[in-house]
């Protein structure tokens, strides 16, 4: 084989495992940043609690 040829395979072939160990760490990286966001919004929950209240008649004696 020639010089020429093996090298770019090689060339090639960390191509290939560049681009996929970047679609795995980007994969990584949103994926930490979802579990940072929700627990965000677990601790810090800003939406309104609503509390539903019974109104309880008087009694009136007559």
């Amino acid at each position: 084989m020639e010089l020429k040829t093996i090298y770019g395979v090689g060339e090639k072939m960390t191509c290939y495992i560049k681009k996929k160990l970047s679609i795995l760490m980007i994969a990584f990286m949103l994926g930490m940043s979802n579990v940072i966001l929700e627990e965000t919004r677990m601790i810090n929950d800003t939406r309104p609690e609503i509390e539903l209240q019974e109104l309880q008649e008087e009694d009136s004696i007559l």
